[in-house]
């Protein structure tokens, strides 16, 4: 059975100089980030805002993790004298992190977090494909003529739509009721 642990009690399972220099960080992140949620993700502390991972903090044995993601890369420069792959950094505990380093990173990975929040919701909903009585042999059939849109049917006339094998009546209704309150119909034959 597999085991839940908290944040506290990951750290307090670490040698005092790693629990000291992660608690550090710790600190400094729920200070940068007031409104994460932190919680344990993949076996270590993480902190989510609006339900996506922003940062992780880990321990290895022998360093310390700080996972702030993909923009690693954009701190090269500043990073150079840690070990750095691809969303990782680690660092020894006797030689943390900079605290103006962490807050640039946590900065730079909030202002992803908040273009992409803000990217989805410029983003107009798309309407479903298909309403959905429309079963999935019914979809298949109409992918064979190339339809994948609901709009796409209007193109096709009622006995085009029949003849495909997998399309039945409760579909080709579903699909005339939703062309319907769309103020479209099916082409005539």
């Amino acid at each position: 059975m597999k085991t839940t642990i908290t944040v506290e009690q990951y750290l307090a399972a670490l040698s005092p100089d790693k629990r000291a220099a992660l608690e550090s960080l710790r600190a400094q992140i729920r200070s940068l980030l007031p409104k994460a949620e932190e919680r344990m993700a993949y076996g270590i502390p993480s902190y989510y805002l609006e339900g996506r991972p922003l940062v992780h903090i880990g321990a290895g044995a022998n360093h310390c993790a700080f996972y702030p993601g993909g923009i690693v890369d954009e701190f090269a420069e500043a990073l150079k004298g840690y070990s750095t792959s691809r969303g990782t950094i680690r660092f020894s505990p006797d030689k943390p992190l900079p605290k103006a380093l962490v807050r640039d990173i946590v900065r730079a990975g909030l202002a992803r977090h908040n273009a992409r929040k803000s990217a989805q919701a410029s983003r107009p909903a798309e309407p479903p494909a298909f309403p959905r009585e429309v079963s999935a042999p019914a979809r298949r059939a109409l992918a064979t003529l190339s339809i994948t849109r609901l709009e796409q049917c209007a193109r096709h006339s009622e006995a085009e739509l029949l003849a495909l094998h997998g399309m039945g009546p409760k579909a080709l209704g579903a699909i005339k009721r939703a062309l319907a309150e769309q103020g479209k119909k099916l082409a005539r034959p």
